[in-house]
């Protein structure tokens, strides 16, 4: 059977883009609450164990945040959970996923392979401050149920190439990133249930005006406007407080397809605000690679850059959940 590849259009792919992102986000709100629930349960100097107060009146779920701040001075409360969870994300720092490399045979030409392919490993983990970006994985994994890592090939990072002085235009050399995602700002497939089904994943992206205006010139003023419009109402729990700031930070959305073989196993990309306006050119997913060496001469197939760490697994579900939940 021919299978033939739908392309993506501008307009076809804004109103798909609005209507998955809507999908993802409310999917994902029965989590959250419980998210918010977690974080006064950990935070707080006494744990938040219910959804009430002593006097018997209800706590507002969304303002949870208010009891992470300390208001009466002379109270000093121990706080168990959090020494559990402090007791736990010291054992997993203590024990990270490690790579050994070893020689295949005996071979000198063998061994002189794998003690140089052991040094390059230990200066990935040294360069790209795996230890602590792994520690925050987990961190995330044991407080929300669900940790990421994101590694991806960043053009813009790296080092200075070259500087117009006259029109202020940059090149960036580009470098390799590994970052600790945080999982307020990932968004998947609603329909997945476990993460090798997941056929897409929204990476929500917060940076400054001035960032935004220096990435995104044409489109600065439709980012500005779409932030205003939807993100006081959706900031995640660290911003909880900065909408106050006189410095408001903005948002964007990056949208990330694996290979199908609907996209002819190159997948998608494309960057883009909440009500689906593209703010960049539709792409391939740059994030490909071979599955294996028995590929052979086959083209590689893009992956989602996206690694999850969940704390319990949850039947028929992607998201983890903790144990005390």
């Amino acid at each position: 059977m021919t299978l033939k590849i739908f392309q993506w259009d501008a307009k076809y792919a804004k109103g798909h883009l609005k209507k998955i992102t809507a999908d993802a986000l409310e999917y994902r709100k029965t989590f959250e609450r419980q998210w918010r629930k977690n974080e006064g349960t950990v935070y707080h100097h006494d744990g938040l164990l219910s959804e009430g107060v002593s006097d018997g009146s209800a706590v507002n779920i969304n303002d949870i945040a208010s009891f992470l701040d300390v208001d009466d001075s002379d109270s000093i409360g121990v706080n168990y959970t959090f020494k559990n969870y402090r007791f736990l994300h010291a054992q997993m720092s203590a024990n990270p996923p490690t790579v050994i490399v070893r020689p295949t045979s005996s071979d000198i030409d063998d061994r002189r392979k794998a003690d140089a392919a052991d040094r390059l490993v230990r200066h990935a983990i040294r360069k790209l401050k795996m230890q602590k970006k792994m520690d925050k994985a987990a961190g995330r994994a044991l407080l929300y149920g669900t940790g990421w890592m994101k590694t991806v090939w960043d053009k813009d990072g790296g080092v200075l190439e070259s500087l117009d002085e006259r029109t202020g235009e940059i090149t960036m050399t580009g470098e390799l990133t590994i970052t600790a995602s945080s999982t307020w700002d990932v968004y998947i497939d609603p329909f997945a249930k476990e993460m090798e089904e997941v056929r897409y994943i929204i990476e929500r992206k917060w940076m400054s005006k001035e960032e935004a205006r220096m990435r995104y010139p044409e489109h600065f003023k439709k980012i500005c406007e779409q932030s205003d419009k939807y993100g006081s109402s959706k900031i995640r729990h660290a911003f909880k407080d900065r909408h106050t700031l006189e410095e408001k930070p903005v948002s964007i959305y990056c949208y990330w397809e694996k290979g199908m073989p609907i996209n002819g196993m190159a997948g998608r990309y494309v960057e883009y605000v909440e009500d689906g306006s593209l703010i960049s050119e539709i792409t391939v997913n740059p994030f490909a690679f071979g599955d294996s060496a028995e590929d052979g001469d086959a083209p590689p197939t893009a992956q989602l850059p996206f690694h999850i760490l969940t704390d319990i697994d949850v039947c028929d579900q992607v998201y983890g959940k903790r144990v005390d939940e």
